[in-house]
């Protein structure tokens, strides 16, 4: 049986950490004393709030750091001088050749070296919220392997996008642009000449004061825009949607098996936004390629509750429930099991997706699945002095006393999920690439936790007596 498979069994309660070999990222030694290539992005004309109509487009907006070179056809990012030469030709697991600089940790945790490709340097990819936390990991993917990457953000006049600029090759292949998700006048200036197309950005909270303006307007008008624009676009011809299991899973039937085939018809728009606008933001994809443009290629990404190590400062939702246990966010735990998944697994798959041929369609990205109990003893073992709640409560009183600790909505999510299992498949993503090896769930949680222990200081709690 191949071991990347779901298993419907219960989970062993005896868990272990794997040893982990020294991989290491190969660099092409001579790959930064070439010369810098121009590219059409120079004449693009692109800007974050602008007026929908055409006519009133304002002047590129595309940030020129000091470095650029004297033609101004070139736009570096990065790092200046001869701090770039200086790299050696490996990078060894959590090392940086730019951490002494930025005090930036290299985040790369590979199966394999990842190895720069010249030929992938002809084709440019635009990833949509490139600051993201599985975006992020995307582009620096991608930039190891050798391609240009177009990356989407909010503002450029933002520094929270300054370890994007610390990436390896971010100063040879980078490109970021602000660009409005609801501003649909931009898109097809923000997409032409890329050949692939990563849609990550869309908003994840549980938290909101209006459902529509704050979670599902962004999700599915953005997507929309996106798009739209992309069948227009000849050059296109794929787009990888990140999607979620959230759009598959919605009414959490006790023992059923799920995969592709299943969507979440459940949802409330009012109560259960960003469950809503996940299913929503997807149908629209693929009815409007459909009606469009049928041989433009869509693959979708239905990852599961992503960890891992972040290039980040703030935590995203999934994190959160990590950093609630290891905190004492968490005083006890609830009979909660859903499909878990790496955020290096997320962004390879996303590549190696792309990359391979046949891919088409949805692909369910999950690693394995695991209760939150099961989360809370993986931990206990790989990082034995960090206490985690041990104590689960039963299903009937956490329904009665759950709306006291959180949200409406995610209130409404655990009520119809608790005490119910149910098995989230990734059969046709094991099949389709079979050689591929997933993260084990305990070096992604070792690897968020010294992440969250590295950016935050974690304290006893005043439920430290419920925690083991």
């Amino acid at each position: 049986m191949n071991s990347n498979l779901v298993n419907t069994e219960i989970l062993s309660k005896e868990t272990g950490l794997d040893s982990l070999g020294n991989t290491s990222c190969i660099y092409p030694k001579d790959l930064t004393t070439q010369e810098p290539v121009s590219t059409a992005l120079d004449d693009i004309n692109l800007c974050a709030e602008i007026s929908p109509a055409l006519s009133d487009v304002e002047p590129p907006k595309i940030k020129s750091p000091k470095n650029s070179s004297p033609s101004g056809n070139f736009i570096n990012f990065g790092l200046s001088g001869n701090q770039t030469n200086q790299r050696d030709t490996t990078i060894p697991i959590g090392q940086s050749h730019l951490s002494e600089v930025l005090n930036l940790e290299y985040l790369a945790s590979y199966h394999k070296p990842i190895e720069f490709n010249y030929e992938n340097n002809n084709v440019e990819i635009l990833v949509t919220g490139a600051t993201g936390f599985i975006a992020s990991h995307i582009v620096e993917r991608l930039l190891l392997r050798g391609y240009k990457v177009r990356g989407t953000i909010r503002s450029l006049e933002s520094s929270t996008y300054n370890y994007l600029e610390a990436l390896p090759y971010a100063k040879q292949n980078l490109r970021l642009v602000e660009a409005n998700l609801l501003n649909s006048s931009i898109w097809n200036e923000v997409i032409k000449d890329c050949q692939v197309v990563i849609h990550c950005a869309s908003p994840y909270s549980m938290d909101f004061n209006d459902p529509y303006v704050d979670i599902i307007n962004p999700a599915v008008e953005g997507t929309k825009n996106v798009i739209d624009a992309c069948c227009l676009c000849n050059d296109v011809k794929t787009v990888v949607l990140t999607s979620s299991i959230a759009a598959i899973v919605g009414d959490y039937e006790n023992g059923k098996v799920y995969s592709e085939a299943d969507w979440n018809e459940v949802s409330n728009p009012l109560i259960e936004p960003y469950l809503y606008s996940k299913t929503a933001a997807e149908r629209l994809a693929h009815r409007t390629i459909d009606e469009q443009r049928p041989d433009l290629n869509l693959i979708v990404v239905n990852v599961g509750m992503t960890i891992g190590p972040s290039f980040r400062t703030d935590i995203n939702q999934s994190v959160q429930w990590i950093y609630d246990m290891i905190s004492g966010g968490i005083p006890t735990l609830v009979d909660f099991q859903t499909g878990w998944i790496d955020v290096r697994d997320v962004a390879e798959i996303h590549i190696r997706l792309f990359e391979t041929k046949e891919s088409h369609g949805r692909y369910i990205c999950v690693q394995g699945m695991h209760t939150l109990q099961d989360i809370a003893r993986i931990i206990k073992v790989t990082k034995p002095h960090l206490k985690t709640p041990s104590i689960v409560i039963p299903t009937f009183l956490a329904k009665l006393f759950i709306s006291l600790f959180t949200s409406k909505s995610a209130a409404c999510f655990l009520k119809k999920t608790m005490g119910k299992h149910i098995l989230i498949s990734n059969a046709k993503l094991v099949s389709h690439l079979s050689d591929y090896k997933f993260i084990p769930i305990e070096e992604s949680l070792t690897d968020t936790c010294t992440d969250l222990q590295n950016k935050f200081k974690i304290q006893s709690s005043l439920f430290s007596f419920l925690r083991s």
